[in-house]
């Protein structure tokens, strides 16, 4: 089996369209040791496209000296009538591979315009076509009220939560008048949601805020390994029908199971908070 050089990994996952810092290096480096067994060809390409200086597409040339180099066919090969070649199948690996990959695009302004009118509606401005990207995330976040606290959808799967904490602001005498107080989160890789990283006062305020945060950090490429970004996360994560991660959606479930069959047992009411999001699966 082919092994790829362990500089090779992260330019190669990247080129599939994936993280390591997202799948961890030894599940990367699996998973491009595999392509490059299964595509050659195509292994060959993605190399020379990454590293075209050092040749590196070369640890995969299999091709024998004859038809093809710089020395003459032999006799052999030049009596052989032309074969035409098969009609190339369709590579139901690639796809695959590249689907488990991916498995939530993320679209910006190619969901709402054409290039043509992209490139018209930036010349007219007089801006980028970056410029069109955040504002296209932003018209894809959404809020689904959660008892007192929200959750944060992107192309109505769940990314992250606005946490109401005006309890806690009335008990320390911060509250600003009557508005509410909420902390921001993203989810985790695990599909929870991860450590508040804002505080965010008034509901307006923090619903345009938690757009526009999102909306960055869904552009945002991970730099730390051990601090992925939203896009990585959001990118790999997996989701139910309901647009709840499927691991957290799974074990509320097993929990909820758990605490009817308590109930019934007792003959009576169990008063157990469930996992956030829970009562929506």
């Amino acid at each position: 089996m082919i092994q790829a050089a362990p500089y090779i990994i992260a330019p190669f996952a990247k080129a599939l369209g994936f993280s390591v810092a997202a799948l961890g290096m030894a599940k990367a480096t699996d998973t491009v040791n595999k392509y490059i067994e299964e595509n050659p060809e195509q292994a060959k390409k993605i190399m020379a496209m990454i590293m075209p200086a050092q040749g590196i597409a070369s640890m995969l040339d299999d091709k024998k000296r004859g038809i093809g180099d710089n020395n003459p066919p032999s006799p052999i090969e030049e009596e052989k009538p032309p074969q035409q070649e098969p009609p190339k199948k369709p590579n139901i690996g690639e796809e695959l591979l590249t689907a488990s990959i991916i498995k939530n695009k993320i679209q910006t302004w190619e969901k709402y315009m054409s290039q043509d009118e992209a490139e018209k509606a930036v010349k007219e401005r007089n801006i980028t076509l970056k410029d069109l990207e955040v504002p296209a995330l932003k018209k894809q976040i959404t809020f689904r009220k959660n008892g007192n606290d929200f959750d944060i959808l992107f192309d109505r799967k769940v990314v992250g939560e606005l946490q109401d904490i005006t309890q806690f602001k009335q008990e320390d005498g911060s509250q600003k008048g009557n508005e509410r107080s909420y902390n921001l989160s993203f989810i985790n890789e695990e599909g929870y949601n991860g450590e508040a990283f804002d505080t965010l006062d008034g509901q307006a305020f923090a619903k345009d805020e938690a757009k526009d945060t999102i909306a960055r950090d869904l552009l945002r490429d991970t730099k730390e390994p051990g601090y992925p970004s939203l896009k990585d996360i959001f990118q790999n994560i997996e989701y139910n029908k309901k647009g709840i991660p499927k691991k957290v959606a799974e074990e509320s479930e097993i929990i909820r199971k758990q605490v009817e069959k308590n109930k019934k047992a007792l003959g009576g009411l169990i008063d157990k908070a469930l996992p956030s999001r829970s009562r929506d699966i």
